[in-house]
């Protein structure tokens, strides 16, 4: 067989051999399989890790050195694997830490922190701690990816727990100042004008609970609050006692109480008023108690017709003892009498005669008419008093006259020599008499001049009153303007305010910044199925990026089985979906989500596919690992 086979020639030899020694170079060229298995291991190290905390550059040169090293094929020499693995070792080695969150929230802190008129002490004291750590972790050369997101944390948190001072006016009333947001606050009305009383509080900036109470309590909001007591006039009205026909008027506030009894001889003080009057008759003996009202008031009390265009005696017992003497004509069957106080009153006729009544105890009652005068403060009363003196001083002329008279008659009786003298003397007295009446009657027509003089006094306090409170309502007017104006001015969104936009509720997180900042605070949209966060969101129209869904956001959503996660979300905090239990599908759009808080994803379906932007699935994969549900990222 062997015999039958072609010679080899010698060039077919030489090519075969050839082939055989550029096969043996290229084997030993190979690495060995302990230099292949580092290399695949450092390789699968590599791939895995999350590169998210490093600065772009530093990351980016180590993706360039595992592309290289994954370009090199199947079959590499040991010098490319060596040559590789040095490549991803420097790569790694120089991977650095991305201090550019931590650096910007260190600048919000050192800014904030000069702003110390504007949050609590305690409060901007957190804020510096964390600044202080922030800035040792960040001056730490070897400061890990985790330490420096730590800090990062440790500032947002600290700057979003900053409590706010703010300012509190309070027109009309005491409580004006500065207050930290939630303290508790308490205001109180100024004491009302005589004639008015409290009605409520106009408020801006807060809703109050009962703005009708004169003195509240509340938690100061995270803005200024204006508080303005109004008031209103209490109005003149008149109430009748049935059964006694006693009527009252003035501005009364409570009548719920009036009790009309008889004042009895046996009462105390009846007989000690009965005296006073010097011998009069009672025609009339009240108590009247149980009104409440502001200044005085009239009382009219009923009487018989036979006294009408008739004087009258009204005493009152006064709550301090003291009794007070009035004289009124009587009116179509009835005569009225000002007192400040409500107690027991005593009507009494005027006797003609004077009987029982002597000159010292006229004097008497004079004086303390007079002094009564020097002490009024209301000018109606100083003229009925002035009225009363000259009707008293009337009566008095009127007594001598009688005391005269009787005198002349008994000095007739006595002589008849003493005839003519007594005439006179009657003559003189019948004289003395018509000027005692002329007198009354002057007296009389000044106490109706005095009415009428209170009456237009009456009349043009309360035209003041109107003008006063039309005045009062054209500043208010002009304060509502005022606000109005100065609100067109203040444009910028209110931070801590939560808006309603469309399905969801808003809080707005940062209004101050450039393109202000809000979080998605509660789904108001029941038995919603797919619920779309978006990137921005218009309020007062203003564009604001959506950048973090708060707890139990989508509390309820019972029915919900798919949400999309919008672009510029950086942070998901604990139980956001929590009760949506039928939630099984996230779809995120976000390549800035940073944070995932622990039990993120809570009280969902125990299993959840996350879709996750191109080149972000392992770094979602670990971000969302061990959050409240098994995440397959997608």
């Amino acid at each position: 067989a062997d015999s039958e086979m072609a010679p080899t020639t010698n060039q077919e030899y030489s090519l075969a051999k050839k082939e055989l020694e550029d096969t043996m170079r290229w084997a030993k060229s190979l690495p060995s399989a302990a230099q292949k298995a580092a290399f695949d291991q450092l390789k699968q190290e590599l791939a895995g890790m999350d590169l998210g905390g490093y600065t772009p550059s530093s990351a980016q040169a180590l993706r360039e050195a595992l592309d290289q090293a994954e370009a090199l094929g199947e079959y590499p020499t040991a010098e490319e694997v060596q040559a590789a693995m040095e490549a991803m070792q420097l790569a790694r080695t120089g991977l650095e830490a991305d201090r550019t969150a931590l650096q910007k929230g260190m600048s919000r802190a050192e800014i904030l922190l000069l702003q110390a008129g504007r949050y609590t002490e305690d409060s901007l004291q957190a804020l510096e701690a964390a600044l202080n750590q922030a800035k040792a972790i960040y001056d730490k050369q070897d400061a890990s990816v985790a330490e420096i997101k730590t800090a990062a944390d440790a500032l947002e948190s600290a700057e979003a727990e900053l409590v706010s001072i703010q300012a509190l006016l309070v027109t009309r009333g005491s409580g004006s100042g500065f207050y930290a947001e939630k303290q508790t606050v308490t205001v109180a009305a100024d004491t009302p004008q005589p004639g008015q009383r409290f009605v409520k509080w106009q408020a801006e900036g807060i809703t109050l609970e009962d703005a009708s109470q004169a003195q509240i309590q509340f938690a100061m909001p995270a803005n200024a609050v204006a508080l303005t007591a109004t008031y209103e006039e209490i109005p003149v009205i008149s109430v009748t006692d049935a059964a006694s026909g006693i009527s009252i008027s003035g501005r009364i506030t409570s009548q719920a109480g009036l009790s009309v009894k008889e004042f009895a001889e046996t009462d105390a003080g009846y007989a000690e008023m009965k005296d006073f009057l010097g011998g009069q008759d009672v025609i009339g003996a009240y108590v009247i108690s149980g009104l409440s009202y502001d200044g005085a008031v009239t009382v009219t009390f009923p009487t018989d017709p036979k006294w009408d265009g008739k004087m009258l005696t009204i005493l009152q017992k006064r709550p301090d003892g003291s009794i007070q003497m009035s004289h009124a004509f009587a009116g179509q069957g009835n005569v009225s009498v000002k007192a400040k106080e409500l107690s027991a009153f005593l009507i009494g006729t005027w006797q003609a005669d004077g009987n029982g009544v002597t000159i010292e105890q006229l004097q008497k009652m004079l004086e303390d008419v007079r002094e009564a005068a020097e002490k009024a403060q209301d000018g109606a009363e100083a003229e009925r008093l002035k009225a009363e003196e000259a009707v008293l001083n009337a009566r008095i002329e009127q007594k001598k006259a009688e005391e005269a008279k009787e005198a002349a008659e008994k000095a007739q009786k006595e002589a008849e020599e003493a005839k003519k003298a007594a005439e006179e003397a009657k003559k003189a007295a019948e004289e003395a008499r018509k000027e005692a009446e002329k007198a009354q009657e002057e007296a009389r027509k000044e106490a109706e001049e005095a009415r009428k003089a209170a009456e237009a006094e009456r009349l043009a306090a309360e035209k003041a009153l109107k003008e006063a409170q039309e005045a009062q309502k054209k500043a208010e007017e002009a304060w509502k303007e005022a606000q109005k104006a100065v609100e067109s001015i203040r444009k910028m969104l209110k931070s801590g305010k939560v808006y309603t936009i469309g399905s969801y509720k808003y809080k707005v997180l940062n209004g101050t910044a450039k393109v202000p900042t809000v979080v998605l605070y509660r789904a108001v949209k029941k038995n919603m199925k797919t619920a779309s966060i978006p990137a921005t969101v218009k309020i007062k129209n203003i564009t604001c990026k959506v950048v973090r869904i708060e707890p139990y956001a989508f509390r309820g959503q019972k029915k919900l089985q798919k949400v999309v996660v919008g672009a510029n979300v950086r942070r998901i905090r604990s139980k956001a979906f929590y009760g949506a239990k039928k939630l099984k599908k996230i779809e995120i759009k976000s390549k800035v989500l940073a944070t995932a808080d622990k039990n993120a994803l809570q009280g969902i379906a125990s299993k959840v596919t996350v879709k996750v932007p191109k080149n972000f699935q392992k770094k979602y994969q670990k971000l969302l690992a061990g959050k409240g549900a098994k995440v397959t990222i997608k």
